[in-house]
């Protein structure tokens, strides 16, 4: 479908953006094989979601250099288009962004907004716990340092190793977001404090750069103890469709990037998934993580995702099209609820997966060691690839080259 066609459509146009992640990919194909027109758009021209044949790639600001020409561009979109879009936002600052500027976005677009409350709580570990606490949902024990004295009682009472994390991956003041992803970028998820003097020193680096931190127990067990709630809510916070799933392997294996994962069933997810949504008035897509805590069998809630996560396209491939879901329920359609396939179906990043393999394939603190065969027989099963896909070859067929070209130093892949 060309551009012309595209805008001109009498059926609401699904825009995705950015249009180069996975989970960008796994909304696209979701869309797309259903015949609903989608625009991905990006900043960075060489979008893997460009590739897609379900997708009309458009080159647009990034908002994290110009959030207001971003919006601005996602405005004058929108008045090009027959009918109002409905819009997917793939990452946790630009769901934000959608809040502070929905009075502009939502004449031209529909979305699932959250107000600054409900943005507060998925966003904030402080105020995400403490809901979670009051519903009875356990989490880990979790401490917020304010001062010298609150530091000194922390260490006395904290069990080593522990973990320093962000408050979150942004800090809210008023109805703007500030230090966005800053932590991630200067220390990555997640600081670990062997012991106490290890913790004093940190929190004092942290401290000294502005971040705010919370000080948090850590949960004994691999990537494999890491389980995935992923839903559908309406406006009133009502769960439409659920998902439950965990990771296998994730690459670094304590705070990683998932590169293998199955579907699991875990109702007990699903009946503390609806007790906090529906407490935090959510409205989206979203996955809520947990881990499973060998000492006491206990999931521990970790923290939500207010958006589609990097291997949605699992959940889609087990018969819980999240993606669909939304775009019914937005554009006013009857949703049909559908079980989820739990025929241990596998969603995999192939790439990832066998650096992960050759990487600690000794094993470590958090993976066991597994010979080669042992690592070919852990992707027995269907399977669903992160870029590979019969239906829409070309990301598959032009990943690996993008990113031969990026290891050689002639591109930069964007993804």
């Amino acid at each position: 479908m060309n551009e012309k066609d595209i805008l001109n459509s009498p059926v609401p146009v699904a825009v995705v953006f950015p249009a180069r992640q996975t989970n960008s990919l796994g909304v696209i194909r979701s869309l797309g094989k259903r015949g609903i027109p989608v625009i991905g758009l990006d900043n960075q021209p060489m979008s893997v979601g460009f590739y897609s044949r379900f997708c009309k790639g458009m080159l647009c600001p990034g908002p994290a250099q110009d959030a207001v020409h971003f919006i601005q561009y996602l405005v004058n979109l929108g008045k090009r288009l027959k009918t109002k879009g409905v819009l997917y936002l793939m990452d946790d600052y630009y769901v934000f962004l959608a809040t502070k500027y929905r009075e502009m976005l939502e004449k031209y677009f529909l979305f699932s907004f959250l107000d600054f409350e409900a943005i507060h709580n998925c966003m904030d570990k402080s105020r995400m716990y403490m809901a979670a606490k009051e519903l009875g949902i356990p989490v880990p024990k979790t401490y917020l340092p304010d001062n010298s004295e609150d530091i000194s009682e922390i260490a006395r009472e904290i069990s080593y190793p522990c973990l320093i994390k962000p408050v979150g991956k942004f800090e809210i003041t008023g109805n703007s977001a500030e230090k966005v992803y800053g932590f991630f970028r200067k220390y990555g998820k997640a600081l670990r404090a062997p012991d106490e003097k290890s913790l004093f020193r940190l929190l004092e680096e942290v401290t000294r750069h502005g971040f705010r931190v919370v000080v948090q127990e850590e949960i004994s067990g691999g990537p494999d103890q890491l389980y995935s709630l992923g839903v559908y809510c309406n406006k009133d916070s009502e769960i439409l469709m659920t998902f439950t799933g965990r990771k296998l392997r994730q690459i670094p294996p304590d705070f990683g990037t998932c590169t293998l994962a199955e579907a699991v069933n875990e109702p007990l997810l699903i009946d503390y998934g609806k007790r906090f949504l529906k407490e935090i008035k959510f409205w989206g897509i979203a996955e809520l993580e947990f881990k499973k805590d060998r000492n006491d069998g206990e999931y521990k809630f970790l923290e939500i995702n207010p958006r589609a996560w990097t291997w949605i396209s699992l959940a889609t491939a087990c018969g819980v099209d999240l993606a669909h879901t939304a775009y019914l329920d937005l554009t006013g359609q009857q949703v049909i609820a559908s079980s989820q396939d739990f025929s241990k179906v596998k969603w995999i990043d192939l790439a990832k997966d066998i650096i992960c393999f050759l990487k600690y394939r000794t094993g470590d603190r958090y993976i066991a060691g597994m010979t080669f065969k042992q690592w070919l027989l852990s992707l027995r099963g269907p399977k669903t690839f992160i870029y590979f896909n019969e239906t829409d070859p070309l990301p598959g067929i032009l990943i690996p080259l993008q990113l031969l070209r990026s290891r050689l130093g002639r591109e930069v892949t964007s993804f």
